[in-house]
């Protein structure tokens, strides 16, 4: 069995590797959403340009289609289509993410991007979610291994980024435009002709509620930081430290977080998600609780203050308080800014003003990674953004090399 090396690669043994399929099970249900919607299209093209008048083989298509549609739809539920079976595999865990080589092959296959979470449903087995949604289930057979391979992908300091599967939400539409063709039949029926704008009209409003019922069903996202949690629902973001949070329940599908304002905010998932949810809840109480007993901030940590600095004065501000390549003739010490940058409760100015700091010091490879890895664990997007330029910025050089 592997162990964690100095690279951060941590590798094992799998006798049986399945790897989740989305894009298959997404493909279905778009199929099963075009062939409800089928139908529907045909009848208002046909009205916008020559008059709508029923053939006789219309509804025998329109049911034929409507059939199809729903066995589409059942097939997205199907083991077979969700997963692939890899057979035995090498299975390697780093920062580069998931890679595979199974037996009789020598090079390795990327599977994710990275592992944002992992967790052991029955004894020998692990499944880890890669932070595109899919997961991968091991079959390991030994509780040792297991338990090695879950303490790796856990230890790894980055935000559990958690994205719900918007489940039913083919059958949703199809459902929707099956009903909306329904009531487009009545009227159309009335009608002796429609026109061609009023054809247009209707398939425009068709594709509007359409749209609005599929951004209705998107299932929210929560990312869980060593600073806070961000939730994002219909595409508006929020971000709440964890000192604005007074307690965290779960109860099977529901997370609920009781605020200091006393306000609350309630995720609520499907079934399928329940496991997702549960995770984010273990790491959601776990960091806040590492947050809670984080170092305060050095008495020092004044001297990081931006005050209404243009970012250029503020870099050569900080310049002064460090001397390149040596913290021992510096005014802020090495452990002061390695402290405050990588401390959870220090605010977001102190955190980048460190990570300037680093760099004009020490502008190595090292420094960057640190700076990166901090980035990564946090889940506000503004302190991320802004640590990740700090770490990518070219102006630390000439600090650097006086």
């Amino acid at each position: 069995m592997g162990e964690p090396s100095r690279d951060d690669v941590f590798e094992l043994r799998a006798r049986g590797v399945r790897v989740e399929q989305r894009r298959v099970r997404e493909a279905m249900a778009w199929l099963a959403f075009a062939l409800a919607m089928g139908p529907l299209i045909y009848a208002l093209l046909v009205a916008s340009f020559v008059g709508w008048q029923r053939p006789e083989w219309f509804y025998a298509m329109a049911w034929t289609s409507w059939g199809a549609a729903v066995v589409a739809a059942l097939a997205t539920r199907l083991q077979a289509l969700r997963y692939v079976d890899w057979g035995a595999c090498d299975v390697r865990v780093s920062e580069a993410g998931l890679a595979l080589r199974p037996n009789g092959r020598d090079e390795w296959t990327d599977v994710g991007r990275s592992v944002a979470w992992a967790e052991s449903r029955l004894p020998g087995t692990a499944h880890l979610h890669l932070d595109d949604g899919r997961e991968v289930e091991l079959s390991l057979h030994e509780p040792r291994k297991t338990n090695a391979l879950l303490a790796a992908v856990h230890a790894r300091p980055r935000r559990l980024v958690t994205r719900f599967r918007a489940t039913g939400r083919g059958a949703r539409l199809g459902i929707t435009a099956v009903s909306l063709h329904v009531l487009i039949s009545q009227l159309v029926g009335k009608l002796s002709v429609m026109t061609h704008l009023q054809a247009l009209f209707t398939l425009s409003s068709c594709l509007g509620v359409i749209a609005i019922v599929r951004w209705r069903s998107l299932p929210p996202r929560l990312d869980v930081g060593n600073d806070g949690i961000k939730i994002r629902r219909h595409r508006v973001r929020r971000f709440i430290s964890f000192d604005a949070i007074e307690e965290v329940h779960f109860d099977k599908t529901v997370l609920t977080v009781d605020l200091k304002d006393d306000t609350v905010e309630r995720i609520e998932v499907s079934q399928e998600n329940a496991a997702e949810l549960r995770a984010a809840y273990h790491r959601l109480v776990d960091a806040k609780k590492t947050y809670a007993h984080a170092m305060g901030e050095p008495a020092r940590v004044a001297l990081l203050d931006r005050g209404g600095r243009s970012m250029a004065d503020w870099r050569d501000a900080l310049a002064k308080h460090v001397v390149g390549g040596d913290f021992r003739r510096s005014s802020l010490s090495v452990d002061d800014v390695e402290a405050i940058l990588a401390a959870p409760n220090a605010s977001a100015e102190h955190r980048i003003g460190a990570a300037m700091a680093m760099r004009i010091a020490d502008d190595d490879d090292d420094a960057v990674r640190r700076i990166r890895i901090a980035a990564e664990s946090s889940a506000d997007d503004d302190l991320r953004e802004a640590l990740l330029e700090v770490a990518a910025s070219e102006a630390y050089d000439q600090h650097a090399a006086r």
